[in-house]
């Protein structure tokens, strides 16, 4: 595994976990926890957005969590973090693995063409009413092939036809977070830019999901 700086050097790998953010959530409240990494090869309950469950065959794809704590959270506000998170899915699969249609959908997913292959779940913790914990939650399918009843969903090995190592694929992925997360620190603001030039359906008019309708609508700005 390559060395990191700054997050990433602590690895809690399990076999299986209801949650991976939940499970870090509770281990952060214990200990300094700052940088640590909870990686599930099985995830029973996983969330997605709005509470809605994310399907993960177990020892397939990346279940993983990372824990931000207190001074290392520059007062950003929680957005910022899914944005640095969002590029970095995206910049990872065009570096990774050679994939150039890869955008983000928008607020939390990754998509390959029309078909979403990632998302990040983030949950939050305060203490005297200031930010103290953030648990970032992110899932990538690997190398699952069955998306019964999903027909949006889609993996990198049905995208590229190759298998890859769970977590090795996800060590490498940590060490590209942490190569971009001092750049974060310093300007936030070019992650904010990055977020809005790679949104899937920016300047088009799309079907999106507001309340319990479908309307039709065109992202501009953010």
């Amino acid at each position: 595994m390559k060395p990191c700086k700054h997050i990433g050097q602590r690895w809690i790998v399990l076999d299986s976990v209801d949650s991976t953010n939940k499970y870090a959530l509770k281990y952060a409240q214990e200990q300094p926890a700052h940088g640590s990494v909870v990686l599930a090869i099985e995830q029973t309950l996983g969330k997605g957005q709005s509470g809605a469950s994310w399907q993960s065959n177990a020892n397939e794809n990346i279940t993983l969590s990372l824990i931000l704590q207190n001074q290392h959270l520059h007062g950003c506000n929680p957005f910022q973090l899914v944005e640095w998170v969002a590029v970095c899915l995206r910049g990872f699969l065009v570096s990774h693995f050679g994939i150039r249609n890869a955008s983000i959908k928008w607020p939390n997913d990754i998509y390959i063409g029309e078909k979403k292959v990632a998302g990040i779940l983030m949950e939050s913790q305060f203490q005297s009413q200031k930010l103290h914990t953030v648990v970032i939650g992110i899932g990538m399918n690997l190398n699952q092939k069955d998306f019964t009843g999903l027909p949006h969903a889609s993996s990198l090995l049905l995208e590229t036809g190759k298998e890859f190592p769970v977590l090795e694929t996800a060590q490498e992925l940590l060490f590209y977070m942490d190569q971009k997360i001092e750049l974060w620190y310093e300007k936030p603001t070019l992650f904010t830019a990055l977020f809005k030039d790679n949104l899937l359906g920016l300047n088009e008019w799309r079907n999106y999901k507001i309340g319990d309708s479908i309307k039709k609508a065109m992202i501009v700005d953010i």
